[in-house]
Formats: structure tokens, C-alpha cells, sequence
């Protein structure tokens, strides 16, 4: 990782290892799942509340995009590892958030790039608490055209009413955001990519054009079926339950998905068996 200090700004410059054609193809994605991401990482940033929030012309299309969530925000250290490197996320060596029982999505370390498949300019607004139990908040730009540079301010003192969190702005929007509109059908996928998390743990509220995220309008159905106990070869007994959740997806999407304990698909192995199936 290179930095190099930018004069006058109060921020300095990041590298990322690795060239720019590479980092174009990571950034590379559909509008709706580039937008998942992003939800993604702050509900891995133990966000219990994310928004996801539109300024549109006067014509209907969005000139920006905020992603706002509620969570932990990034310290500076973090920051410098996440935005100097692709891959080696944080996450891969941790199944829980700090202070959370909340499972983590991602590890790849790539989600941070599929904001560039929204608009050619992204920021992101944080705030988070040092070490002294201080707020502190600081910013971190990036520009499609070079995808390899990010500018990171230097923290400072957060303003009276600031909250901890972060909030990531996209401009310069990609001219086709299909889905996206506001009479588009985003909210229903959405409610379909979330479905399980949003049940896992009710308490985290998503609003999609200030349209709260509902999973039970896509549940069908729901029945738990008690299985024969294990026993494990430490003389233990595991008792056993198999949940089997019908979703009304899309029928060009229908599979049979094998999740663990927290209803997620645990690997790419398991996601690969379920499309099979």
C-alpha cells in the first residue's frame, strides 16, 4: 500500500495493488445487485437501519444515490487496509460483527467497487468512535476513471448531532440504471436478495424510496419439521429441526437453496448445489 500526502487538503492518497483493467472488471455489475452491495456492507458494519435514498430530476431519474446506515462507521486503520487492497477483507477472519451476534455476508473485500457501477463518483461519509470514546469522522473519494486512487481525509472531531455510521454517495450517475426508477420493480428484489437476513433478524429495518422492505410479501410459506437427534461421537445429543421456507420468486430464479443454522447459504458450494437442484 502507497500513500502520498495531498498538500493543503488534509487527506492523503491510497493505492490500490492492483491494475486499473482489473479493477474495472471487479466494478462491473447489474444496478440492483450493485446496490445490494452496498447494503450489504453496512449491514455487515452492524447497521440496524439502512436507507436507501434517491434525489431524482425532474424527470423521474436519479441524479444521486445515498446508502445511509447506522452502523459501527470505519476507523482510519480500517480504512487504509479496506481501500489499499483488493480482497483480504476484515471479514474473512471474523463470523461476527464486534459487539454482534449479526452473521457477515461478505469477505472478498470487493463490495466497496460495485458503487462504480452506479455513477463514476463515490464517497463515503463516516463516523465512528476511537478508541478514547471519541466521535470521529472523516471522508473517502473515489472516481471511476482511476479506480486504483482513493482520497482519505484526516479524521476530526464529529459536529454536535452527528451520529456514528456511514453514508455512501454516488454521483455522476451511469447513464442506464434500469430497475431503479421509482416505478420500478427494485423494492420487490430487494425484498427478494434480503428476504432471509430480514427474517433472521427482525430488528434491521431496509427502505428502499422510503418504502420500508418487507420479506413477508414474498414468503409463501413457512414450516418447521422436528428431525431424529445426532449423537455426536463425544456422547453428546444435538436435537434437530429442518425449517422449510417457500419464497414467491421470480420463476426463472427457482431453486432449492441448503442454508446452516442462520439460514444462509454457508458456501459457494452450497449456492452451487441449490442452483443444481
Amino acid at each position: 500500500m502507497n500513500s502520498n500526502a495531498i498538500a493543503g487538503r488534509g487527506s492523503h492518497s491510497v493505492i490500490v495493488q492492483a491494475q486499473n483493467d482489473h479493477l474495472q472488471s471487479v466494478a462491473r455489475a447489474r444496478p440492483l445487485a450493485a446496490l445490494a452491495e452496498l447494503v450489504w456492507n453496512a449491514l455487515d458494519a452492524d447497521a440496524n437501519r439502512v436507507k436507501i435514498v434517491f434525489e431524482d430530476n425532474v424527470l423521474g431519474s436519479p441524479n444521486s444515490i445515498r446508502i445511509i446506515g447506522d452502523g459501527q462507521g470505519i476507523c482510519e486503520k480500517d480504512a487504509w487496509q479496506a481501500f489499499g487492497n483488493l480482497g483480504g477483507s476484515w471479514k474473512r477472519n471474523r463470523q461476527n460483527i464486534v459487539h454482534s451476534t449479526k452473521k457477515i455476508h461478505g469477505r472478498d473485500g470487493k463490495g466497496r467497487f460495485k458503487a462504480f457501477a452506479l455513477g463514476r463518483v463515490v464517497e463515503w461519509d463516516t463516523a465512528f468512535v476511537d478508541e478514547n470514546s471519541n466521535l470521529k469522522q472523516f471522508t473517502i473519494c473515489g472516481n471511476g476513471n482511476n479506480l486504483q486512487r482513493f482520497e482519505i481525509a484526516s479524521a476530526v472531531d464529529a459536529p454536535p448531532g452527528r451520529n456514528r455510521g456511514t453514508t455512501v454517495r454516488i454521483t455522476n450517475l451511469l447513464d442506464s440504471l434500469p430497475g431503479l426508477l421509482s416505478e420500478g420493480p427494485a423494492d420487490r428484489e430487494l425484498s427478494e436478495v434480503f428476504a432471509l437476513y430480514l427474517k433472521k433478524y427482525p430488528t434491521v429495518e431496509l427502505f428502499f424510496r422510503g418504502k420500508k422492505i418487507d420479506p413477508s410479501l414474498v414468503q409463501i410459506s413457512h414450516r418447521s419439521i422436528d428431525l431424529p437427534p445426532i449423537d455426536t461421537e463425544e456422547g453428546n445429543t444435538i436435537s434437530c429441526s429442518l425449517d422449510v421456507v417457500e419464497w414467491s420468486f421470480s420463476k426463472k430464479d427457482r431453486r432449492i437453496c441448503l442454508c446452516d443454522g442462520d439460514g444462509f447459504m454457508g458456501t459457494s458450494n452450497n449456492q452451487q448445489i441449490a442452483e443444481v437442484l
